[in-house]
């Protein structure tokens, strides 16, 4: 049988349509924005009275990051508004001032396409306490020497927090941030040795647990030498 005469023009006529749409000007990115958030997991504790700091990662294969429109939600409602921006690798923060309860907080970011990607962890702000320090050594009535090494010791705690997930250190009013050994063993123990300048100085041990909550212990020496 042979073919009738109109196929032939009718598909040129298809040609023609499919090349218009293979124009570049009609292309748009397959790839839309990517979303996380690395500070925090899906069903982690924060504890009361503490800013809670939060911070995402957004990212796009064709579209700058300034392009994008992007958002912080706590429960569904705006939030961060006034600072909702990312830096040069796609860091984005948000700073909640929450009370006690559960609270859904959301990232999203959405390209000029109008491609959109979302995420959402769920944070459940509880009754928390700060960690606490104890000072062992020195004590007040040591007497110490300019330039020569003693003992540093202290004891450090959390109740939320094991001791090695601590971090501490010591300072001297005179002196400032002191470039001795401050990390905790399993039970909590510091051990270190160090030297400070003749005077009388506010030795302070501070720890610092995982959501940034600081405790400090102080104590009042007198080092005998040149001030």
């Amino acid at each position: 049988m042979s073919r009738p005469p109109h196929v032939q023009p009718v598909v040129a006529g298809l040609l023609v349509v499919l090349g218009a749409c293979s124009d570049h000007s009609l292309t748009t990115s397959i790839h839309g924005p990517e979303v996380s958030i690395v500070s925090h997991d899906d069903g982690d504790v924060a504890p009361e009275g503490r800013t809670l700091v939060m911070v995402g990662e957004i990212s796009h294969g064709g579209v700058p990051l300034e392009e994008l429109v992007i958002a912080w939600s706590l429960n569904s409602d705006p939030a961060c508004e006034d600072s909702v921006e990312a830096d040069g690798d796609g860091v984005v923060r948000c700073e909640l001032d929450l009370g006690l309860g559960s609270f859904y907080i959301g990232l999203s970011a959405q390209d000029p396409s109008g491609e959109r990607a979302r995420a959402e962890v769920l944070v459940e702000v509880q009754t928390g306490d700060l960690p606490e320090a104890i000072i062992l050594a020195p004590d007040p009535g040591d007497t110490l020497v300019a330039g020569e090494a003693f003992d540093f010791m202290g004891k450090v705690s959390d109740a939320e927090d094991p001791p090695e997930y601590l971090v501490a250190g010591w300072e001297s009013d005179l002196d400032g941030p002191l470039d001795v050994e401050a990390d905790p063993d399993e039970l909590g123990a510091i051990e270190g040795s160090g030297t400070l300048s003749g005077g009388t100085h506010t030795l302070t041990l501070w720890v610092e647990d995982r959501m940034g909550g600081v405790g400090r212990a102080a104590v009042v020496i007198e080092v005998d030498g040149e001030e």
